[in-house]
């Protein structure tokens, strides 16, 4: 894991954002503190959102 200040990661962003898309997870620091974890969100569980339906009736008199 990098870890890199937050003005390099302001200026290469991009570049930043194509490496995580490769699998590599890197951090943000502030003042030399680590402030963030940038990883692909593919790497995130996805959560199923429970199913509702809503039904809407308009009533005209």
């Amino acid at each position: 894991m990098e870890v890199i200040n937050i003005d390099q990661a302001k200026t290469q962003l991009s570049q930043l954002l194509v490496r995580v898309q490769q699998g590599e997870k890197i951090v943000i620091a502030n003042r030399g503190k680590p402030v963030a974890l940038i990883e692909s969100v593919s790497r995130i569980p996805t959560l199923k959102a429970p199913s509702r339906t809503f039904t809407w009736s308009i009533y005209c008199t």
